[in-house]
């Protein structure tokens, strides 16, 4: 992996233009905005291992996952909008968990199991991504711009060139823009919301926000933990046939 290059935030002046005007009271730190841009965006440690929610089992993972445990240090970053739409993605992947080991309690199954003919690799897909970044892969390069005040809110643009890979092939080089938006909160900056435009190695360019992006994650759950409610909730046992001899 190449090193990852992060420009430097320059606040010269930044803080005298933000507060010009206001109401006589302490401005609130830059360093929140910093701090939650750093935390939330920054690359993510190469081959650490999380708890697959699937198998319960450690696995290593290229960026991070989103779940319980790599979500809990990252709430106070976000608004209460967005920690809203990570909560109901949450609780969907945490109900088809509880419906697959629901129906393996029940068919006496104990080691751990994904019930045949449900669609394993869409609800992969969800967890071997970073929901929050749209990263399949950290960035190569990554550059940060200054802040700038946009009526009250704060904006911050992350430029991003990553190498897309294939199942066994290099497909080439794609470039990734966020614009993360940040609001105050209880005198802090929280990211409000993430605006992230991609251009893949074959030069195709998708527009999502984070908000549609953990909207759309949530179907799959849904849809794969009612496809398992519709499963026979008992074994099926068959009458042998005698063999005759």
């Amino acid at each position: 992996m190449k090193a990852v290059f992060v420009t430097v935030y320059v606040f010269t002046g930044f803080v005298a233009a933000l507060t010009a005007g206001a109401a006589p009271r302490a401005a609130p730190s830059l360093d929140t905005e910093k701090e939650a841009i750093s935390k939330v965006l920054a690359p993510y440690p190469k081959d650490k291992k999380e708890i697959w929610p699937i198998s319960g089992y450690p696995r290593y993972t290229r960026v991070r996952p989103l779940q319980q445990s790599t979500f809990a240090s990252l709430r106070g970053y976000f608004s209460s909008k967005q920690r809203r739409n990570v909560d109901q993605f949450l609780e969907a992947l945490t109900g088809l968990i509880n419906t697959k080991d629901q129906l393996a309690k029940k068919l006496d199954i104990h080691e751990q199991w994904w019930p045949p003919g449900i669609d394993l690799l869409k609800v992969d897909a969800l967890l071997t991504q970073d929901l929050l970044t749209g990263r399949t892969d950290n960035p190569d390069k990554m550059s940060i711009s200054t802040p700038k005040s946009i009526d009250g809110k704060l904006e911050v643009t992350i430029q991003e060139a990553y190498t897309e890979t294939g199942q066994d092939r290099v497909l080439g080089r794609g470039r990734r823009t966020s614009r993360v938006t940040l609001i105050l909160e209880n005198n802090r900056w929280v990211i409000d919301e993430i605006t992230t435009t991609t251009t893949d190695s074959y030069g195709e360019t998708t527009i999502e926000t984070l908000s549609q992006r953990l909207q759309d994650a949530i179907r799959p759950l849904r849809t794969a933990e009612r496809a398992i409610e519709r499963l026979p909730q008992t074994l099926e046992v068959r009458k042998g046939v005698k063999v005759r001899n």
